[in-house]
C-alpha cells in the first residue's frame, strides 16, 4: 500500500511538472527576444546585437561556449574555470566584449552554482550575438528547461539537439527542451 501511494504521489508530481513547462512554454510563445531586457538571479543584462562578429569569429566563440557548457553538463567546475579563462582568449581575438564580465565571473567563481548562474547571463548574451551574426551554415539549438533556478526557467545554447542540461547536470540530464533552431 506504502508503494502504491508514493508511486500516485510521484505521478501528481510529474503531471505537474510537466503541466506547468507546457505553460511556460505557451508563455514564451511569439515572444521577442531580440530587445527584451532581462532580469537574471543577480544581473540585469541588455540584448543588444553586436553586430561586428565575423561568421568565422562566431564559430570560435560558439566553440568556447559549448565546452564551457559541456563542463556544465558534466558538473566539473574545474573544468568549467579552465574553459572560461580559454574563452576570455577567444573574446579578446573576436571583439566581443560584452561577454566578458559573465565569462571571468564563471572562471573565478569555485562554486558550480554560480557558474551556472553567470552562464545563464552568457547564454543569453550569445544568443542575441548567434541571432546577429552569421555561423556559417551550422545549426544551433535554443534549449530549454523550465525547472532551472527554482522553476523561474533558463535556456542555453547546444550544437546538438539532444538536451543535456548544463544547469542541472546529471541530477537531471535531459530536462528540456529545444525551442528554436538557428
Amino acid at each position: 500500500m506504502k508503494n502504491l501511494t508514493n508511486l500516485c504521489l510521484l505521478l501528481i508530481v510529474s503531471i505537474l511538472f510537466a503541466c506547468e513547462g507546457e505553460q511556460k512554454k505557451e508563455d514564451h510563445a511569439g515572444h521577442d527576444h531580440a530587445t527584451e531586457m532581462t532580469t537574471t538571479t543577480d544581473t540585469t543584462v541588455s540584448h543588444e546585437a553586436n553586430d561586428n562578429v565575423s561568421a568565422d569569429g562566431t564559430q570560435k566563440l560558439l566553440a568556447g561556449y559549448f565546452e564551457i557548457k559541456d563542463a556544465l553538463v558534466k558538473t566539473e567546475p574545474e573544468t568549467a574555470s579552465k574553459k572560461a579563462l580559454a574563452f576570455v582568449k577567444v573574446l579578446e581575438a573576436n571583439d566581443a566584449g560584452q561577454l566578458f564580465a559573465s565569462t571571468r565571473a564563471i572562471a573565478s567563481a569555485k562554486d558550480v552554482k554560480e557558474q551556472r548562474k553567470q552562464f545563464e547571463v552568457l547564454s543569453q548574451q550569445m544568443y542575441m550575438l548567434v541571432k546577429n551574426n552569421k555561423t556559417d551554415g551550422a545549426t544551433v539549438y535554443k534549449q530549454f528547461c523550465p525547472m532551472a533556478f527554482d522553476n523561474k526557467g533558463a535556456f542555453w545554447l547546444a550544437k546538438e539537439k539532444e538536451i543535456n542540461n548544463p544547469y542541472f547536470g546529471d541530477k537531471m540530464l535531459h530536462c528540456g527542451m529545444v525551442q528554436e533552431e538557428l
